[in-house]
């Protein structure tokens, strides 16, 4: 099914261009966050549209949006302070549209908006009960992954072999944090240049609980977030 484009209204009167594909089968619609504005980011980043399609093929409903100032969206990149409300706009319009449970999955800058809010009491009070985010390839070399987490969502993270923002130690480190489930995608940088299908699969399987966690994709090298 294509997406249907649609408009999301902010709580400061910005409006974000969205895409919302629904399934009639769907266990859960799940919303997804683009990487940063300022290097290109949009609903239309080839790993957020590869994640969207592969939940799609397998029955979730999913929506992508704009960040304010991105793409197709109104306002002005504010470095993630108004995009916090962004991220509250999708939310809030994924629930209006089922009574499904929400998952959040943010890919690079994405990540970081989801976990800020998540972290923020007043924001996430206003999120209310999601079922389960994943994080991927979250930019803990760039972004400051630092608040204190508690009452969190079930969380998984995956990341590249290879990414140049996220080493395995810092990956590590916040999957510990957050008492994330963490996943290795071989051969795979912050861009999945290569790696991109595998990363679908593992995305999916977290979002629709059938993955295995702490597992690579390198049939030569074990590796385990433990």
């Amino acid at each position: 099914m294509s997406p249907a484009e649609r408009w999301l209204h902010t709580d400061d009167d910005v409006r974000l261009s969205a895409s919302f594909t629904w399934s009639a089968r769907a266990e859960c619609v799940v919303v997804l966050a683009h990487p940063h504005p300022q290097f290109g980011g949009t609903k239309e980043d080839r790993v957020i549209v590869a994640i969207a399609e592969a939940l799609a093929a397998r029955g979730a409903s999913t929506l992508r949006f704009d960040f304010r100032g991105a793409g197709g969206s109104e306002g002005r990149h504010e470095r993630g302070r108004g995009e916090l409300l962004d991220v509250r706009a999708a939310v809030r319009y994924a629930r209006e549209q089922t009574a499904l449970p929400v998952v959040l999955v943010g890919y690079s800058f994405g990540s970081w908006l989801i976990a800020s809010a998540l972290s923020d009491s007043a924001h996430a009070a206003v999120l209310g009960t999601i079922d389960r985010v994943v994080l991927v390839a979250p930019p803990v070399a760039l972004l400051p992954f630092s608040p204190v987490f508690s009452r969190l969502p079930p969380m998984s993270i995956a990341v590249g072999e290879h990414d140049a923002f996220c080493s395995l130690g810092g990956a590590r480190t916040l999957a510990a944090r957050m008492s994330a489930h963490l996943s290795l995608v071989a051969g795979a940088d912050h861009f999945f240049s290569r790696g991109l299908p595998e990363l679908s699969r593992r995305v999916c399987g977290s979002v629709l609980r059938a993955a295995p966690v702490n597992e690579t994709s390198s049939m030569n090298e074990g590796w385990s977030a433990e």
